[in-house]
């Protein structure tokens, strides 16, 4: 794909509305260019999946937040990440994700609301919070469908869905789940069911 941007306007401070205003321009002109296609009946299941929340998993590391919260309180973030890093506290907000999940009143499961609309061969999967593109890859390669769009962090979601490798290597996005390893291959074949 190459931008629709003229070259001459591709300054150094990228002009969003420029942008905006070419890629709607490049819309409508295309427009002429389409086909009507009947697309069939539309198609809505939307269903909620229990996912097992993760209160105890950071047991270990639950001592030294507040060592964590008060270097961050006089030095900032850099300093509070100094601090986390014997403890295995990658950053601030980690801390904080910790904190979430030790001290949650959300109970032992969350209700995750999923959804899925079918038009003619085309589907749309949305889900809630964010996936990694691997989880996204998984739904697209096994749908029945000609064209599938993975659409996240919608249905009100917040926070990651990791998927199972993540876990072993740990990342930003494990550190700030709400849910346990193995959550994302859960909602991925609940999708396909779908």
């Amino acid at each position: 794909t190459t931008s629709k941007i003229p070259e001459e306007n591709l300054a150094e401070k990228v002009d969003y509305k420029l942008h905006g205003q070419t890629l709607a321009r490049y819309a409508i002109d295309n427009m002429d260019t389409l086909t009507v296609v009947d697309s069939g009946k539309v198609q809505v299941i939307n269903r909620d999946v229990q996912g097992k929340c993760s209160h105890d998993e950071d047991g270990d590391l639950i001592q030294y937040i507040d060592i964590v919260q008060n270097a961050y309180n006089s030095g900032g973030a850099s300093a509070a990440q100094r601090a986390g890093r014997p403890y295995g506290i990658n950053s601030i907000y980690h801390a904080r994700a910790i904190s979430r999940r030790a001290g949650s009143t959300y109970g032992e499961y969350l209700d995750i609301p999923i959804s899925t609309v079918a038009i003619g061969d085309v589907a749309f999967v949305v889900a809630p919070y964010e996936m990694f593109d691997v989880n996204g890859m998984d739904i697209k390669e096994n749908s029945p469908y000609k064209m599938t769009f993975i659409l996240t962090t919608a249905n009100d979601g917040f926070s990651y869905i990791a998927p199972e490798y993540a876990f072993d290597h740990g990342c930003y996005e494990v550190d700030m789940r709400y849910f346990v390893r193995g959550t994302a291959e859960q909602l991925a074949e609940a999708y396909l069911t779908m």
